[in-house]
């Protein structure tokens, strides 16, 4: 071990990952790296009787020169996922190559193979690099930048060799990445402005409603009940009527019918869905849980209590000093998660839940007719056969075959990492009890019977007096929000947003003229780099502004398409080119955020005027 480069990486591995490096003893690699003739190291693997250098004996360079031609025309923004550090060279060359043009997101299976690179190969530089990040087990890998799914896969020469199985896992994972990613980005595409209306719209309806965030713990120590609206609901939805009022039962909003129907009432009904339908089918005293960005007549008309789930957005941004507390950034690192399973399983885990037991989360259907237990509030259109067509063939809890789709697959994905990042790690045990559809990963398999005799008996209460009490305890966010305040504040926003569209204006007439100056002179260096510092300074107060952020960011209504230009082969005019595109798509989130927002403002001072 060289403990002079062994102590400059480990300083670098800490100020990068923010943890102290875990050397591993009795490394079965020490002693083993050889010298090539280019001074470099390589090492003899070997696995399954198969053995093979790393790296030739001979010649690294020449390899590496080979290995990176497959970079040379990256898009800007890409994300290269790469399997396999090895003892660093491969990844060097290519970090020269592709700079900050590309993430480099690297997963190594042989952790003793990096420990030993570690004790030998000074890889400080790589280790720092902010566009850099190595893993070691596969469910943890991701995408660094969340700005863009443009991505490429590629595995060292030699490990294509000895770890084709771990390979193709590999493979696996970064399919389930790139899933989640086009599943997040065609629901962003679809509903960001109607998620920001809505928001708006509930301002109001805001008010008169009390913040979910307030009741943590209400219920803490207490099993659950989650029911969904899958087929599998009507096999056992009758049980429920053994525990009602003695365990907390959370109910989709669709499924809520079909409970009814069984003379069974659940304790809170849950929506996130800015379109909610079947609201005239079903009136109930029930209280609901709601995202601020659930439909504006539910919200409005619900004749009991509502508890508001509050995210980062623009109700939050308005009334950050009465809304923000501990407990609100706490509920705010689950996120929704894309169905209302996922958000119903978070709320009963921030409401205390000791257990949670699943029932109608199906994620699958037999018949894509019936993709839904029977009496729920789905329509079976042609539009909602075509919805939920099967096209992925899988096995349900019961070893039966049952048919999803990638938009299912993915939300049970999503209640598989729920579980095992939160529940699991703070004592929560997750049933399954469905009688059906897909097994949630480490979850109990239990029948609804069995699940009640195991988990509920020993531990009913009377959860009327529970909720009675919560309520009392806690006020509507109205309370404290002074009249008016909405409004001044609303209009405060827009004018920060209005300034915002100002300096976008003056970002796009700057870089058009650096994109004329090139033309004129591709060599006028000098000029165009002034040109790009103005652009810079513009940027720097872009991004210092609130709504500018917020706008962006949070919608990602600019950061899913600005990487995607025709490439020259020139750095300089990709990079204009680059900065033309993003302006001109961020003057246009603008434009039509600020149409949006002005409708609301001016019925605001209208309001103010009359009431004057």
């Amino acid at each position: 071990m060289n403990q002079e480069i062994y102590e400059k990486n480990i300083e670098a591995y800490k100020k990068r990952y923010g943890k102290e490096y875990e050397p591993i003893e009795n490394n079965k690699y020490e002693g083993k790296l050889e010298d090539t003739k280019d001074n470099k190291k390589t090492i003899q693997l070997e696995k399954e009787n198969i053995k093979l250098y790393i790296h030739s004996k001979y010649n690294v360079t020449r390899e590496c020169k080979k290995y990176i031609e497959q970079f040379e025309n990256l898009k800007y923004g890409t994300t290269i996922f790469v399997f396999g550090f090895g003892l660093s060279y491969y990844i060097e060359d290519l970090y020269k190559l592709v700079k900050s043009r590309a993430d480099i997101v690297i997963y190594e299976n042989d952790k003793e193979l990096f420990d030993i690179t570690m004790k030998n190969i000074d890889i400080s530089n790589l280790l720092i690099k902010e566009n850099i990040y190595i893993f070691f087990e596969l469910n943890k890998i991701k995408f660094l930048n969340d700005k863009n799914d443009n991505c490429m896969n590629s595995i060292l020469p030699v490990y294509s060799k000895l770890y084709e199985k771990e390979f193709k896992n590999f493979l696996e994972r970064i399919k389930e990445l790139i899933l989640d990613k086009l599943i997040d980005k065609n629901t962003v595409s679809m509903y960001k402005y109607l998620w920001f209306e809505t928001e708006i719209e509930n301002l109001k309806s805001l008010q008169n409603s009390y913040n979910l965030a307030d009741f943590k713990d209400t219920f803490k120590d207490k099993p659950f009940v989650v029911v969904g609206a899958g087929p599998s609901l009507n096999k056992n939805v009758n049980l429920l009527k053994q525990i009602q009022g003695k365990v907390c039962i959370l109910c989709a909003f669709s499924a809520a019918k079909v409970l009814e129907k069984e003379g069974i009432k659940p304790d809170f009904l849950t929506s996130i869905d800015s379109l909610q339908y079947g609201l005239s089918e079903y009136e109930s005293n029930i209280p609901l849980i709601i995202s601020n960005n659930g439909n504006k007549n539910l919200i409005k008309e619900h004749k009991a209590q509502k508890l508001i789930y509050i995210p980062y957005s623009i109700p939050l941004m308005l009334l950050r000093d009465e809304l923000m507390s501990d407990n609100l950034k706490e509920l705010n690192k689950y996120g929704i998660g894309g169905d209302v399973s996922y958000f119903s399983t978070m709320i009963a885990k921030f409401l205390g839940a000791s257990t949670i037991i699943l029932i109608g989360q199906d994620y699958s259907w037999v018949d894509n007719e019936n993709a839904h237990a029977k009496g729920t509030v789905h329509k079976k259109t042609d539009a909602y056969k075509h919805y939920h067509s099967g096209t992925m063939e899988k096995q349900d809890v019961n070893g039966n075959k049952v048919y999803t789709n990638e938009v299912f697959f993915n939300f049970k994905q999503n209640m598989d990492n729920l579980n095992k990042e939160f529940l699991i790690v703070d004592n929560v045990k997750l049933i399954q009890a469905s009688e059906g559809g897909l097994p949630i990963e480490e979850s109990e398999v239990l029948t609804l019977q069995q699940a009640i005799d195991k988990y509920c008996i020993d531990n009913f209460c009377d959860i009327e007096n529970i909720k009675k009490h919560a309520f009392e305890e806690n006020k509507v966010i109205g309370t404290n929000i002074k009249e008016g305040l909405i409004e001044k504040r609303l209009e405060e926003n827009y004018n920060k947003l209005k300034d915002c569209k100002e300096l976008s204006e003056d970002a796009i007439n700057i870089v058009n003229d650096i994109l004329e100056e090139y033309k004129k002179d591709s060599k006028s260096i000098k000029k165009i780099k002034n040109l790009f510092k103005k652009v810079k300074r513009i940027n720097k107060k872009l991004i210092s502004n609130e709504m500018y952020y917020y706008t962006l960011e949070r919608y990602n209504g600019i950061s899913d398409n600005y990487y995607d230009i025709e490439e020259s082969g020139d750095e300089l005019l990709d990079n204009i080119l680059f900065n033309i595109k993003y302006y001109n798509d961020a003057q246009d989130i603008i434009n039509k955020t600020l149409d949006i927002m002005k409708k609301y403002v001016e019925k605001g001072l209208e309001e103010k005027e009359n009431n004057e």
